[in-house]
C-alpha cells in the first residue's frame, strides 16, 4: 500500500531513523515467548477448581474463562479444542506467536520503524472492534457453558 493510499484513508505514515525495536516491543516479545513456553511445559490445565473469581462467585463465565486451557491446547497443537474453549484466547495465541517473529524481523531485517498513526475515525473503529470481540466471545462462552 502506497503512502498516498494510506493518506487517503486518513492515516499518517511516520518513518523513523534507523533504530532497534522499542523496549516495549522487546518486552512484549519476551513476555510472549515466556507465556507460550509456560503454557507448553507447565501443567496449567491440571490446576484444581475454578480460577476465575467471577465464575467462582456467580457461575457466569467472563470473556477470559477457558483462556488458560485454550493456551495449553494451542501450544500442544490442539487448535480446534483451543477455539472451542475460548476463541479470543486462541486468537491471542496466534498474536503471541507472531509478536516474537515480528521482533526478530525488526532486529534482523527492518531497521527503520514504520509507524502508522491512525486518525480518530479509525481509532474509534478499532476500539469498537475490540469491544465487539469481547462481547461476542462472552456471548459464545455464556451459550456454550450454560448448555453443558
Amino acid at each position: 500500500m502506497s503512502d498516498a493510499t494510506i493518506a487517503e484513508r486518513g492515516w499518517r505514515v511516520v518513518r523513523g531513523p534507523t533504530a532497534p525495536p522499542s523496549s516495549l516491543l522487546t518486552l512484549l516479545a519476551v513476555g510472549s515467548v515466556l507465556l507460550l513456553a509456560s503454557a507448553r511445559w507447565l501443567p496449567w490445565d491440571q490446576l484444581p477448581g475454578v480460577l476465575c473469581p467471577l465464575r467462582r462467585a456467580t457461575g457466569v463465565p467472563c470473556p477470559a474463562c477457558g483462556g488458560t486451557r485454550a493456551f495449553v491446547h494451542a501450544t500442544h497443537g490442539r487448535f480446534l479444542e483451543a477455539l472451542q474453549m475460548n476463541p479470543l484466547a486462541a486468537l491471542l495465541v496466534v498474536i503471541a506467536v507472531l509478536l516474537p517473529l515480528w521482533w526478530l524481523l525488526r532486529v534482523s531485517v527492518v531497521r527503520r520503524p514504520v509507524v502508522v498513526e491512525a486518525g480518530r475515525r479509525l481509532a474509534w473503529w478499532l476500539r469498537a472492534l475490540v469491544w465487539a470481540a469481547l462481547a461476542l466471545n462472552g456471548a459464545y462462552l455464556l451459550v456454550t457453558r450454560s448448555a453443558g
